[in-house]
C-alpha cells in the first residue's frame, strides 16, 4: 500500500485485516461495513492523493483511522486534515445532509506507538490496537443506533456510489409508472461486497469479473477505470466494448465517476479513452491504433470479408492476422479494461495480452452469455495464462425477479409442451452462479424446482405485474398496440422518451418495419438506433426503434418488444431464443411482448405457464446427461447445416437488395422461380386458388 504521510508507520494490509476481524469479533461493536486502504480522496495538506488506511461503520457512528508516529502537533494537525477530507468528500453526496450536518458524526482516531493513548477534546489517539478497540467499546455505550436507511446512505457516500447515475426526475401521477420510476431513484446505491472487490482488487495481472446481465458489470468497469486513472494519472488506460452503442454510456460513466471523486475535477482524455474493439473511418479503435502504432496495414469490414471470404468471425481472424506477424508489439498501453467481453474470442485476448504492459487486463462477461454454453473458454484458452483474480456476481439489479425468470424460461423454452427445452447449461453448477436456488438437492433426471432468492434477486421496489403478452391479428394492428401504449406511457404514466426501448426480433427486416412504423403515425416520435451515428442510442427528443444488437449494453424503464413470433417462426429459434432474452434483461421495470399469428399463441402459452408455476423453473424431470446430450446435438448440430445456408441466403438477398440496389420483390422472383406478383403470392398462400 502506498503510504501518502511520511511519518506514517502503517502496518501492512494483512495486519489491518486481523484488526478488522478482531472487532469483528468484538460483542459490543456492530460492525456495518469497514474498509482498509479506502476511501482514496484527492487534495489536502499533505499530498494530491490520500488513501484512508482504515475505515470502520458501526450501526453507531463512523471510525477514520490513521497510523502515525510523529509528535503530538504533527498528529492533531494530520488528524484535522483527515476531518476536513473526509466530511467534505461526504457532503458530496446530497443524501448525507440533514439541512447543514452530516447525518453521522466523524471520529478520526491514529494510533501511535510514540504516544500515550489520550483523549484531549477533538484529538483521540491510541498507544495499540488493543486500545483502539477499547475506545470504540466505550465511545459505542454512549451512542443512539442510526436508521438502516442512515447506514446505507453512509457507506454509499463512503464508496463514492451514490449519485453518479444521472437521475432524470418527471413529473407524474401517483400510482403510475412515473412514480414508481421516481421511488427507484429515490433507492440508495451502494456496491455489495462482491462489487467492491471487484472494483479495488489490485491491478496487477488479469483480473475476471463475472456475473450474469444486470449484475453492474458495466458500472464496475467505469468505476474502476475512473479509480485507475486517479491512481495513476500518468497511465494510458482503454476501455474498450464490442456493442457501439455502449460508447456514450461508458464515457459518461467514466467521467461522472471521476468528476464526483476527485471533487469536481476534469478527466484527462488523453490517458483514458473509450475506444471500440475494432474502430471505424470516423472513430479510433483499438485494433486499428495497435496496427498504426506497429506498422501493420489494418483492415476494415469490408476488406477483412474479402481477404478471408466469408463475414463470419472476420475480427478474430484478423486479431489473428496480427498476431501471425510474429514480430513483438510495443506495449503502449497500461491497463486495458474490456467490456461486454463474451462477444469476444481468444485471438482478440491474446491481442490485448501483447500490448499492455504486466499483464493488465480486467475482462467483465455475462456467466451465461447464450443460455446453452456453460460459460466463456478458461482464461488459459483465451490468454494462454491463468488469471491474478476472480470476481463472480450472483446478483441481479437491473431486472425485476419475474422478469429475469421468465426471460430464462423463454430463452431456454423450459415449458415447450412437454419437449425438451431448446438449450439448457452443461452443468448443474451454472445455476448458482447466476443466483438460482434449488428446492431440495438438484440432480440431473429427478424433479426440480429452481427460484431467485432476495438475496440474488432484492426487489429494489416492488412492481406486482412487470410483464405483458399481447397477441395481434397481423403486423399492422400490433404497430396500432404499440402505438397506443406508448401514447398512454407518455400521456398518463408520464414517462420521458429516455424511459422506453422498442426492440424488433425481426432483424432481417427491422430498419424497414422501423421506416414503415414511422410513416404510418405522426403520435409518437422515434428513430432508429444508430442509423446516423452507430454509438448513437437514447435521444432527449424521440423514443430509441432498435434491433436486439443494438441494444445490448443499454437498458431502461420500459421496453417494448415486436415480432415476438419469430421466436417460434424461425429457423434458427437458438438464435431468437437468446434474442429475446437479451431483450426482455434490458428492463428495468417493465417488459411487453408482442407478437402475431399462431406462433405467438404457442409462445404466450409458455408465458402462461411460467406465471402457473409462480415465476420458478419447474422441471419434471431435469433432463438427463443423455437428454442434455440431445439437446446440444439439435441445438448445435442437426441445425447448423440448415442454419447457415439460411445465413447464407440472407447475406446474398440483403447484397442484392443495398449494394446492387435490386428491388426486393424481384429478388424474391428470382429466388423462388416465378415470373409475376401473382405467382408469388400464390406461393406463400399455398392455394392455387387464391388470388
Amino acid at each position: 500500500m502506498k503510504i501518502l504521510n511520511e511519518n506514517a508507520n502503517i502496518p501492512n494490509i494483512e495486519d489491518i485485516k486481523t484488526l478488522d476481524d478482531k472487532i469483528r469479533q468484538t460483542p459490543q461493536i456492530s460492525v456495518y461495513k469497514s474498509y482498509a486502504g479506502f476511501p482514496v480522496l484527492k487534495g489536502g495538506q499533505f499530498a494530491d492523493k490520500f488513501i484512508i488506511e482504515y475505515a470502520l461503520l458501526t450501526d453507531k457512528a463512523l471510525y477514520i483511522c490513521n497510523f502515525c508516529n510523529g509528535s503530538l502537533d504533527s498528529i492533531c494537525e494530520y488528524q484535522d486534515n483527515i476531518y476536513n477530507l473526509v466530511e467534505s468528500s461526504l457532503k458530496k453526496t446530497p443524501t448525507m445532509l440533514d439541512k447543514r450536518r452530516l447525518i453521522c458524526e466523524i471520529v478520526t482516531i491514529t494510533i501511535s506507538k510514540n504516544n500515550e493513548t489520550t483523549n484531549n477534546g477533538n484529538y483521540i489517539i491510541c498507544k495499540t490496537l488493543e486500545d483502539f478497540i477499547l475506545y470504540i467499546k466505550d465511545n459505542e455505550k454512549c451512542r443512539v443506533s442510526l436508521e438502516d436507511i442512515s447506514l446505507r446512505k453512509i457507506n454509499a457516500a463512503l464508496q463514492g456510489a451514490y449519485g453518479t447515475v444521472k437521475r432524470e426526475r418527471r413529473s407524474f401521477k401517483p400510482n403510475t409508472k412515473s412514480a414508481i420510476i421516481n421511488e427507484i431513484n429515490d433507492y440508495i446505491e451502494s456496491y455489495d461486497d462482491d462489487q467492491f472487490k471487484a472494483i479495488v482488487t489490485d491491478s496487477r495481472g488479469i483480473q475476471r469479473i463475472r456475473g450474469m446481465a444486470g449484475s453492474g458489470k458495466t458500472i464496475i468497469i467505469a468505476r474502476k477505470a475512473a479509480q485507475l486513472h486517479i491512481d495513476h494519472p500518468d497511465w494510458n488506460i482503454v476501455v474498450t466494448y464490442s456493442t457501439r452503442s455502449q460508447k456514450n454510456q461508458l464515457e459518461k460513466l467514466i467521467s461522472d465517476y471521476y468528476e464526483k471523486l476527485t471533487d469536481g475535477l476534469t478527466i484527462d482524455n488523453s490517458k483514458i479513452r473509450v475506444m471500440h474493439a475494432w474502430g471505424s473511418a470516423n472513430a479510433n479503435g483499438l485494433y486499428y491504433e495497435i496496427c498504426l502504432h506497429n506498422e501493420i496495414q489494418a483492415l476494415n469490414f469490408s476488406q477483412a470479408r474479402f481477404y478471408f471470404r466469408t463475414a463470419k468471425d472476420v475480427f478474430s481472424k484478423i486479431c489473428g492476422l496480427v498476431l501471425s506477424e510474429n514480430k513483438p508489439l510495443k506495449k503502449e498501453f497500461d491497463c486495458i479494461l474490456i467490456d461486454e467481453a463474451q462477444d469476444f474470442k481468444s485471438e482478440f485476448f491474446k491481442l490485448c495480452l501483447n500490448v499492455v504492459k504486466d499483464d493488465r487486463i480486467v475482462y467483465a462477461y455475462d456467466e451465461l452469455q447464450n443460455l446453452g454454453g456453460e460459460t466463456m473458454d478458461s482464461p488459459t484458452k483465451l490468454f494462454g495464462k491463468d488469471i491474478a483474480s476472480d470476481t463472480p456476481l450472483r446478483v441481479c439489479y437491473r431486472n425485476q425477479r419475474k422478469v429475469i425468470v421468465a426471460a430464462h424460461a423463454l430463452g431456454m423454452g423450459i415449458y415447450r409442451n412437454n419437449e425438451l427445452p431448446i438449450q439448457m447449461p452443461k452443468t448443474l453448477q451454472v445455476w448458482d452462479s447466476i443466483g438460482y436456488n434449488s428446492e431440495g438437492e438438484l440432480k440431473f433426471g429427478e424433479n426440480a424446482t429452481l427460484y431467485r432468492p432476495n438475496e440474488t434477486s432484492p426487489d429494489v421496489i416492488k412492481i406486482d405485474n412487470p410483464i405483458t403478452f399481447k397477441k395481434c391479428n397481423s403486423a399492422e394492428e400490433q404497430f396500432d398496440f404499440l402505438i397506443e401504449s406508448i401514447a398512454d406511457n407518455q400521456n398518463n404514466d408520464c414517462l420521458i422518451t429516455k424511459d422506453i426501448m422498442i426492440i424488433d426480433l425481426d432483424t432481417f427486416n427491422a430498419e424497414q418495419n422501423y421506416f414503415n412504423l414511422k410513416n404510418a403515425q405522426n403520435i409518437i416520435s422515434i428513430h432508429y438506433a444508430g442509423k446516423n451515428n452507430p454509438e448513437e442510442f437514447f435521444r432527449d427528443d424521440s423514443i430509441v426503434y432498435s434491433s436486439v444488437f443494438r441494444a445490448k449494453g443499454n437498458e431502461t424503464y420500459m421496453v417494448y418488444i415486436i415480432n415476438a413470433q419469430q421466436v417460434i417462426n424461425n429457423i434458427d429459434q437458438l438464435k431468437l431464443r437468446n434474442a429475446l432474452f437479451t431483450a426482455m434483461t434490458r428492463s428495468k421495470g417493465w417488459v411487453t411482448v408482442i407478437g402475431y399469428g399462431e406462433s405467438m399463441d404457442n409462445l404466450m402459452e409458455e408465458f402462461n405457464s411460467v406465471e402457473e408455476n409462480n415465476y420458478k423453473l419447474v422441471f419434471s424431470p431435469y433432463p438427463t446427461k443423455d437428454q442434455l446430450k440431445k439437446i446440444q446435438t439439435y441445438s448445435n448440430d442437426l441445425s447448423k447445416a440448415d442454419i447457415d445456408a439460411l445465413n447464407k441466403t440472407r447475406d446474398t438477398i440483403k447484397k442484392l437488395i443495398t449494394d446492387n440496389k435490386r428491388d426486393p420483390l424481384l429478388v424474391a422472383q428470382d429466388l423462388f422461380g416465378v415470373q409475376t406478383k401473382e405467382e408469388l403470392f400464390k406461393l406463400f398462400s399455398n392455394d392455387e386458388e387464391n388470388d
